[in-house]
């Protein structure tokens, strides 16, 4: 009886040390230091859409007071997207602008991973956060008018953006150029099955298959990009990783918005 007590104690130990593993790779918020053995990053993934319900939901609250407070709806779209960006460090929107260059600019394998790197924006680059930030204002302005409210639509979109992540680290190697987006490739099964149900039945149950038809278009274009990734790069890397959750999203968004409009 001791001996199952105390294996469950380290289970539970260990499930809270991945989702702190994950919460610091995908935000900026602060998290207790890790004492016992550190989980690989694969192996945590299954928190990636519990981190993105805990982000959207702060960030949505952050639009939902504006509105509250009588502020137009762009202004709170704005105010909400600015929240999900100072809490994940403006990670994906920095995955996707270093994409941009890379696959804009073209040439070998060793260019593009080398243009990535580069911390310096380009103009593919500026252009597609400029084009990625108009797409979000659009669609989550568009969204306070409908049934769901853009908070939940917010939600619901950041869960399954990061839940995507995880299918696409699933279905693509890593690229042989690669650093930090080696540490997430080829997530056991378990963590895949587990991410997938936590964004699938939030999803289903509050927006139902329009939902689904949505996520069927930001899924098309997570593979999409995966596919591309393993044409000029040979797999993934954490850039391509970030810009998948960041166009998923906007993809889901966008979905809703032609079901819901």
């Amino acid at each position: 009886m001791v001996k199952l007590v105390k294996n469950r104690s380290l289970s539970l130990h260990r499930l809270y040390d991945e989702f702190c593993i994950a919460t610091m790779m995908l935000t900026r918020l602060p998290v207790p230091s890790i004492t016992r053995s550190v989980p690989a990053l694969n192996e945590a993934m299954w928190a990636f859409p519990l981190i993105g319900l805990i982000v959207s939901a702060g960030a949505a609250s952050i639009g939902s007071l504006a509105l509250y407070c009588g502020l137009p709806p762009l202004i709170a779209c704005c105010l909400t997207l600015a929240a999900a960006a100072i809490l994940t460090g403006a990670l994906h929107e920095d995955g996707l602008a270093d994409m941009a260059d890379g696959f804009g600019a073209g040439g070998t394998a060793a260019r593009i991973s080398a243009i990535m790197k580069d911390s310096q924006i380009g103009s593919y680059g500026a252009l597609s956060l400029i084009l990625i930030v108009i797409m979000r204002v659009s669609v989550l302005t568009e969204l306070t008018y409908s049934a769901l409210g853009f908070g939940i639509c917010f939600i619901l979109a950041s869960m399954f953006g990061r839940g995507m992540a995880v299918i696409l680290c699933s279905a693509y190697p890593v690229s042989p150029h690669a650093s930090l987006g080696r540490a997430a490739a080829a997530p056991p099964r378990p963590a895949l099955i587990t991410s997938i149900l936590f964004w699938l039945i939030p999803l289903w149950l509050i927006a139902g298959s329009a939902g689904l038809i949505a996520a069927c278009l930001g899924g098309a274009l997570v593979l999409w990009t995966g596919r591309t990734a393993t044409a000029k790069l040979g797999g993934l890397t954490g850039d391509i990783i970030g810009s998948a959750i960041l166009l998923s999203e906007t993809a889901f968004l966008i979905g809703l918005v032609g079901i819901f409009a």
